[in-house]
């Protein structure tokens, strides 16, 4: 079994998940992946998701709060 190397993880996913920059990458997997395990979805008591395929399987990170406010400029 071939595994991959774990890439670094930039300070912005860093910070972005609630986490301080400077954190070890390790640490921030490793507490991030005990966070998760608690997670219940709505589609796993609903037995199918109400949000359609694209947002179950594609989830996102929120954009950086000066590019919200500079699109939200845009469209006023």
């Amino acid at each position: 079994m071939v595994r991959k190397s774990k890439e670094e993880l930039h300070p912005s996913i860093k910070t972005a998940l609630g986490y301080d920059p400077n954190e070890p990458d390790d640490a921030v997997r490793a507490d991030w992946k005990e966070r998760t395990s608690r997670v219940c979805k709505p589609c796993w008591e609903l037995k199918y998701c109400p949000y359609g395929p694209l947002v179950e399987q594609s989830p996102s990170i929120p954009s950086p709060r000066e590019d919200a406010v500079t699109h939200n400029d845009y469209l006023r």
